[in-house]
């Protein structure tokens, strides 16, 4: 995809169910508004890696992205280069097997963070080492890891529970 991707309105899209391997490139920004609360999802079975040329916004109000569902070990991945903004609804794994959702921060530019919506379940989190992550006052939130390869990470949260909410330290 050349430029931006828009799911809009009550728009659903599934990008892979039992493919292996499914790449999704988006050469600027992925932004996010459908509110169907079924929502859109990535995978079951397999890999499926959406990377981002610029910034992830999603504000969907009641709205869902599913990045692994279904009984198998897939996984979703969101590669996001620049910024990261959830302002509301909810990025989520229902994978009954060994599945995982993944945010990844690939790159050698700074990145930004911002939560006001809802990460739940397995969701892992990735910063290179070339990345520079600034969380802001923003909390990553969900049951997965949090694992920083060299990069660096800027916290400032004055979450009760902290900057990093994850299932692992």
């Amino acid at each position: 995809i050349a430029f931006d991707l828009r799911i809009e309105g009550t728009s659903r899209v599934v990008f892979a169910t039992t493919g292996n391997n499914t790449t999704v490139d988006v050469g600027q920004d992925f932004l996010y508004s459908s509110t169907n609360s079924a929502g859109s999802n990535t995978n079951s079975t397999g890999t499926t890696v959406i990377t981002v040329g610029r910034d992830f916004e999603m504000n969907a109000p009641g709205g869902r992205l599913t990045l692994a569902s279904g009984t198998g070990a897939g996984s979703g991945t969101l590669n996001i280069t620049q910024h990261f903004d959830l302002i509301a609804g909810e990025i989520t794994e229902t994978s009954s097997g060994t599945g995982a959702g993944n945010i990844e921060f690939n790159t050698s530019t700074d990145s930004e963070f911002s939560n006001t919506g809802t990460i739940s379940n397995t969701i892992n989190y990735f910063v290179s080492s070339l990345s520079s992550l600034d969380l802001g006052t923003s909390a990553a939130a969900g049951l997965g890891e949090f694992e920083v390869d060299g990069g660096e990470i800027l916290l400032g949260s004055t979450d009760a529970g902290g900057a990093l909410q994850t299932g692992s330290t």
